[in-house]
């Protein structure tokens, strides 16, 4: 096993999904506080690819907010697990409907 290998190895056994999943009400309370009326000021009906990744992004980063003692290498890796366990859930789905839904309200 090479140095890259082992060092994987080691990000994947110290980054706990389990830990991640019980964050999730980060994910929650992030997208409980979202505007439709942000939406409906400065998006429009062909930006919600953009919308949703940008969302999902933030969010992600958030909950790594939660490893404070993170090095700045294991970023990436990290970034990856979580934005991963979002997707499982289906954040991006509901960020996309939310999105919708908030266009078709709009005044």
């Amino acid at each position: 096993m090479n140095l890259k290998e082992s060092i994987r190895r080691i990000l994947k056994e110290e980054f706990n999904p389990i830990k991640a999943r019980r964050m999730i009400h980060i994910a929650d309370d992030y997208v409980n506080k979202l505007s439709p009326k942000d939406v409906c000021d400065y998006w429009t009906e062909s930006e919600a690819d953009d919308y949703m990744d940008e969302t999902m992004a933030e969010i992600t980063r958030e909950m790594i907010y939660e490893y404070p003692d993170m090095e700045s290498e294991e970023y990436m890796d990290y970034y990856d697990e979580i934005y991963t366990i979002l997707l499982e859930f289906k954040y991006n789905e509901r960020i996309r409907n939310f999105f919708l839904e908030s266009l078709d309200n709009c005044d």
